[in-house]
């Protein structure tokens, strides 16, 4: 009887999808009778015939249609969405990552009427931002997988007029303007330029937009970002693309103007606690969160496990911390708490000056993770003056030694470091970044004497006692019960860098 009952409900069959062949595709589509429905087609042939049949004359009655996998020779699936959809309120089409081709969604799709449609996400498709489908959006995902006619190629003249540049940009905006209840706007390598002359000059506002995340390589984004109104607890993503424009330490500029009254907007209410600072694999990350886990004693306990509240990526980056200066320069960071920082190199590759200029301003810092070959100069800074004309003075009044109010993060309560080489060498530093003891080591020393020098130097000059987390790092016994008579020390035991 159940068996019966489940072959006659329509509803039973709504979520159409072609994973388990064809039949099945035709006997739910067929079993579903006029309910609205959900058509999920993951396959192409031998789909594609079914679908020219099925898709034009389900249109006025599919509340969910996504496509993926198209193919030079199957794109002609775009052109069957030439009818009506009343109901269509999810929408996703993805081509072929594998084939270097974009296509495009006709402005013509639907016939122009699809007034339930929310979201839209396409991978690979392109649609014209003067498309009647756009308006009322609440979540939209264009991600192109090469550059197109919206980005400037690396040989683009911005002072030469151009109509359909005009054009392309003033739509861009007119499109958004349609949109006010839009709370997802991701868009990746799709970014209208920026005219020589007659650009729209009028403030878009989003008052609902949750996420902002936008992908360039061509450096107009600020172009964008200056003409947006978003709340201050919209969550920011924004990455760029070295391969086709030179990435220096003030590319960071492009975006400080928008990024700078957007992080201070909330920072009343809602302060940044957690930095992380990754450096490897030829990029440069930087992330931001609200939050971090604090126990009931006010002590940091963990990082967050949330999405960051603000993601700044640079690809094809070579490893350099310069452009965490202006952001910290800019930034209100007096609030973090936790601090992480990844990159590779050797143990000396960043400088205790470096270190400084960069997180100087991050007094409240409680808890920081290092990890890889940056750890030296952290090292170095730990017992560093913040101010090395005071220092110089103090040398020649014969008191060199630190106090409180010169040490770096100075709240600083736990330390963990994780893939250190203790038994890597380092070397001195250049004369005017380099800690005393340094100039003691000029053929090099290992990183683990270094670090037991600079933490007795440290808690000389009145700061707090450590603890050292040390995680998956090349580390022996011995060195582990020489820190235990400095600090506290947590192990996971481990003797070499796991591979």
């Amino acid at each position: 009887i159940w068996r019966n009952v489940a072959l006659h409900h329509p509803s039973l069959w709504s979520d159409i999808t072609d994973r388990l062949g064809l039949d099945w595709v035709n006997d739910m589509t067929a079993r579903s009778k006029a309910v609205p429905i959900s058509y999920r087609q993951y396959g192409i042939d031998p789909m594609e015939e079914f679908s020219k049949v099925m898709i034009p004359h389900q249109l006025h009655r599919l509340r969910h249609l996504s496509i993926s996998g198209f193919r030079d020779d199957s794109a002609s699936i775009l052109q069957l969405l030439t009818s009506p959809a009343p109901i269509l309120e999810h929408l996703t089409l993805r081509g072929d990552s594998e084939i270097d081709r974009i296509y495009v969604l006709s402005p013509t799709a639907f016939k122009g009427h699809a007034p339930m449609l929310r979201r839209l996400t396409l991978s690979n498709v392109r649609i014209p931002w003067y498309s009647p489908i756009l308006s009322g959006l609440t979540n939209l995902h264009v991600n192109l997988s090469d550059s197109t006619i919206y980005e400037s190629p690396p040989d683009f003249d911005p002072s030469v007029d151009n109509a359909d540049i005009t054009a392309r940009f003033n739509q861009f905006f007119d499109a958004l303007r349609a949109m006010p209840t839009l709370e997802t706007l991701y868009l990746e390598n799709c970014l209208p330029i920026k005219p020589a002359r007659g650009a729209d000059a009028r403030i878009v506002s989003l008052p609902h937009l949750e996420s902002l995340h936008f992908l360039s390589k061509s450096g107009q984004m600020q172009d964008i970002l200056s003409r947006l109104d978003i709340p201050p607890s919209c969550r920011l993503s924004f990455h760029y693309d070295g391969r086709y424009r030179l990435l220096h330490g003030d590319s960071v500029d492009d975006f400080l103007p928008f990024l700078v009254p957007h992080a201070r907007g909330a920072a009343e209410n809602s302060p940044l606690l957690t930095f992380s600072v990754n450096l490897e694999k030829h990029q440069a990350v930087f992330k931001f969160w609200r939050t971090c886990q604090i126990s009931a004693n006010d002590i940091v306990v963990s990082r967050p496990r949330t999405s960051p509240d603000i993601t700044i990526t640079f690809l094809h980056w070579m490893f350099c911390i310069e452009p965490v200066q202006p952001l910290c320069a800019a930034l209100p960071v007096e609030s973090l708490r936790v601090l992480v920082v990844r990159g590779g190199g050797r143990t000396d590759d960043v400088t205790s000056r470096a270190w400084i200029d960069a997180f100087g301003r991050c007094q409240a810092i409680e808890h920081a993770v290092i990890t890889g070959g940056s750890v030296g100069g952290f090292s170095r800074a730990l017992a560093t003056p913040m101010d090395p004309e005071k220092a110089s003075r103090k040398r020649d009044d014969g008191t060199s030694f630190l106090t409180l109010d010169e040490l770096f993060l100075p709240s600083l309560r736990l330390l963990e470091l994780e893939r250190v080489d203790f038994h890597a060498l380092v070397y001195p530093e250049e004369e005017d970044g380099a800690n005393s003891d340094d100039r003691n080591w000029p053929d090099g020393v290992e990183f683990f004497s270094t670090l037991k020098d600079h933490l007795r130097t440290r808690s000389a000059g009145g700061g707090l006692r450590l603890t050292l987390a040390i995680r998956k790092c090349s580390i022996d016994r011995r060195q582990i019960e020489a820190l235990k008579a400095l600090t506290r020390v947590t192990w996971d035991g481990l003797t070499v860098i796991p591979g």
